[in-house]
């Protein structure tokens, strides 16, 4: 809800949405405001759901998630690693339930799903959690997350090209090099989409960063 008074209030203020508000500016600003109370009470409701259930899944990831809206991005990795504490054991008790040997087929495909939610939850969950880390300078920790969720779905082709701006982030070029090269090799974009462009870009770069330090330029690092 919050999200849909924040897109109507950007539109009104750019003239792509035309208001019947005899102030159309103030109009935009009223709903800023509402955008502001419908995440305060978004929050509100999820934390008061955690302190009765502290390993509600829903209620974790909402809260990781409004917590990111509202700017408070130490509140949102710190229900982003709580998530992933209470993923990890859910989808272990899922898998044995696969295993077991009396499962039906009916019900070992309900626990496949259960399991592919789980591991596609803690994917977004770890990129949330990188991206935020990236941006706050912490790439050492956006690294772990992004690493963890290589090993859960290898497949995943922007997984490495997020790996590989941190990898150059952090002075690593070769290793952005490599997962620059597995993202090209797994994505199914076509040469001319912005995400191949800018993997293309990224790859010259680490390219001629390669080259400053084989050189011996000063500022080179390998």
């Amino acid at each position: 809800k919050g999200l849909a008074f924040e897109e109507a209030s950007e539109a009104i203020a750019s003239g792509k949405r035309v208001s019947e508000a005899p102030d159309p500016v103030a109009r935009a600003k009223q709903l800023l405001v509402e955008r502001d109370r419908a995440w305060s009470e978004s929050i509100q409701r999820y934390e008061h759901t955690l302190v009765e259930h502290a390993d509600d899944v829903d209620a974790l990831n909402g809260a990781m998630r409004i917590t990111a809206l509202l700017a408070r991005v130490e509140d949102s990795l710190s229900y982003a690693e709580r998530l992933i504490k209470v993923i990890g054991p859910t989808r272990d008790f899922w898998q044995k339930k696969v295993l077991g040997s009396d499962v039906t087929v009916e019900n070992e495909k309900l626990y496949r799903e259960r399991i592919n939610h789980l591991v596609d939850l803690e994917l977004a969950t770890r990129i949330h959690a990188s991206t935020v880390l990236h941006e706050l300078g912490r790439n050492e920790g956006a690294l772990a997350h992004l690493e963890a969720a290589v090993a859960l779905d290898p497949e995943r082709p922007e997984l490495y090209s997020r790996r590989a701006e941190i990898q150059q982030s952090l002075g690593h070029p070769q290793e952005a090099l490599v997962d620059i090269d597995q993202f090209l090799h797994r994505s199914a974009q076509t040469y001319d989409h912005p995400d191949v462009k800018r993997a293309w870009r990224l790859r010259k770069e680490c390219e001629d960063a390669l080259r400053t330090a084989e050189s011996g330029h000063p500022g080179g690092t390998l």
